[in-house]
Protein backbone atom coordinates (compact mmCIF):
# COMPACT_ATOMS: atom_id res chain seq x y z
CA UNK A 1 0.00 0.00 0.00
CA UNK A 2 3.17 2.37 0.95
CA UNK A 3 4.34 1.96 -2.41
CA UNK A 4 1.19 2.89 -4.62
CA UNK A 5 0.99 5.85 -2.22
CA UNK A 6 4.70 7.25 -3.35
CA UNK A 7 3.98 7.84 -6.85
CA UNK A 8 0.93 9.70 -6.28
CA UNK A 9 2.53 11.63 -3.58
CA UNK A 10 5.38 12.57 -6.10
CA UNK A 11 2.61 13.36 -8.54
CA UNK A 12 0.82 15.87 -5.97
CA UNK A 13 3.78 17.98 -5.39
CA UNK A 14 4.87 18.62 -8.93
CA UNK A 15 0.87 19.51 -9.33
CA UNK A 16 1.78 21.46 -6.44
CA UNK A 17 4.60 23.37 -7.65
CA UNK A 18 3.00 23.43 -10.91
CA UNK A 19 -0.18 25.43 -9.42
CA UNK A 20 2.40 27.62 -7.17
CA UNK A 21 4.05 28.99 -10.22
CA UNK A 22 0.87 29.66 -12.34
CA UNK A 23 -0.69 31.47 -8.98
CA UNK A 24 2.74 33.99 -9.15
CA UNK A 25 2.09 34.35 -12.84
CA UNK A 26 -1.61 35.34 -12.13
CA UNK A 27 -0.16 37.77 -9.31
CA UNK A 28 2.54 39.39 -11.85
CA UNK A 29 0.23 39.89 -13.98
CA UNK A 30 -2.76 41.72 -11.92
CA UNK A 31 0.09 43.91 -10.09
CA UNK A 32 1.14 44.73 -13.38
CA UNK A 33 -2.34 45.73 -14.30
CA UNK A 34 -2.44 47.97 -11.56
CA UNK A 35 0.60 50.28 -12.60
CA UNK A 36 3.66 48.87 -10.64
CA UNK A 37 7.04 49.09 -11.79
CA UNK A 38 9.00 45.98 -12.55
CA UNK A 39 10.60 46.15 -9.59
CA UNK A 40 7.88 46.57 -7.17
CA UNK A 41 5.58 43.75 -9.33
CA UNK A 42 9.28 41.54 -8.42
CA UNK A 43 9.81 42.49 -4.94
CA UNK A 44 5.95 42.77 -4.06
CA UNK A 45 5.37 38.86 -5.60
CA UNK A 46 8.45 37.71 -4.52
CA UNK A 47 9.81 36.66 -8.12
CA UNK A 48 12.88 37.84 -9.58
CA UNK A 49 12.69 40.91 -12.26
CA UNK A 50 13.32 38.57 -15.11
CA UNK A 51 9.96 36.34 -14.15
CA UNK A 52 8.36 39.84 -14.30
CA UNK A 53 9.60 40.62 -17.55
CA UNK A 54 9.21 36.84 -18.98
CA UNK A 55 5.22 36.74 -18.02
CA UNK A 56 4.71 40.20 -19.18
CA UNK A 57 6.42 39.67 -22.42
CA UNK A 58 4.14 36.43 -22.52
CA UNK A 59 0.62 38.28 -21.94
CA UNK A 60 2.06 40.50 -24.56
CA UNK A 61 2.69 38.32 -27.53
CA UNK A 62 0.10 35.74 -26.85
CA UNK A 63 -2.87 36.12 -24.38
CA UNK A 64 -3.47 35.15 -20.74
CA UNK A 65 -3.09 31.76 -21.32
CA UNK A 66 0.26 31.83 -22.91
CA UNK A 67 1.24 34.23 -19.86
CA UNK A 68 -0.05 31.40 -17.15
CA UNK A 69 1.28 28.48 -18.91
CA UNK A 70 4.36 27.28 -19.12
CA UNK A 71 6.63 25.07 -21.95
CA UNK A 72 7.71 21.65 -21.55
CA UNK A 73 11.08 21.80 -19.74
CA UNK A 74 14.29 20.55 -21.81
CA UNK A 75 16.19 17.62 -20.96
CA UNK A 76 15.82 14.10 -20.30
CA UNK A 77 12.33 12.77 -18.42
CA UNK A 78 12.57 12.12 -15.02
CA UNK A 79 14.07 8.56 -14.34
CA UNK A 80 11.77 6.77 -11.92
CA UNK A 81 13.62 5.77 -8.45
CA UNK A 82 13.33 1.84 -7.71
CA UNK A 83 10.70 1.88 -4.82
CA UNK A 84 12.75 1.07 -0.90
CA UNK A 85 10.79 -1.14 0.78
CA UNK A 86 10.30 -0.58 4.37
CA UNK A 87 12.21 -2.60 6.54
Amino acid sequence: MRQAAAPLARSHAIASSYAARKLKRAQVLRTAGSGASDEEIARNVGVSGSAVYRTKRRFVLGDIKAALSEKPRPGADRKRRAAISPL
